[in-house]
């Protein structure tokens, strides 16, 4: 199961599921498209929108909880490297508890450098 911590970033949610971003739409942020997504935390989010966090973790929280996300490991069939959706490839721009269908299209194998087309789940 995905956790929203307030450290992540708005983009780094989206990512997780592209469904949040009417969770954030609803409450206020119109952020899906700002640039201020990708460096700005939940937290510094909510305090330049005037948000309490608390609430909106919540939602966003029970958002993961009730959606059927696919939890299931992947490995790149061209040097074994097996990425885990509940550790996520932070290094590279994928947060802890992003599913396999919520990585970027553009992410590469963190070892050789396959593209997601060479991965199975496993």
């Amino acid at each position: 199961m995905a956790k929203i911590t307030r450290d992540m970033t708005i983009a780094q949610i989206l990512n997780m599921d592209m469904a949040t971003a009417q969770i954030f739409m609803e409450s206020g942020m119109h952020c899906v498209g700002c640039p201020s997504s990708s460096g700005e935390s939940l937290e510094q989010a909510c305090a330049v929108h005037g948000l309490e966090i608390d609430p909106l973790m919540k939602k966003l929280n029970d958002h993961f909880t009730t959606e059927e996300i696919d939890m299931k490991k992947y490995e790149c069939t061209v040097c074994g490297y097996v990425y885990d959706p509940a550790e996520g490839d932070p290094d590279n721009g994928v947060a802890a508890g992003t599913a396999w269908e919520a990585v970027p299209a553009e992410w590469v194998c963190p070892l050789c450098g396959a593209e997601k087309d060479m991965f199975e789940a496993v």
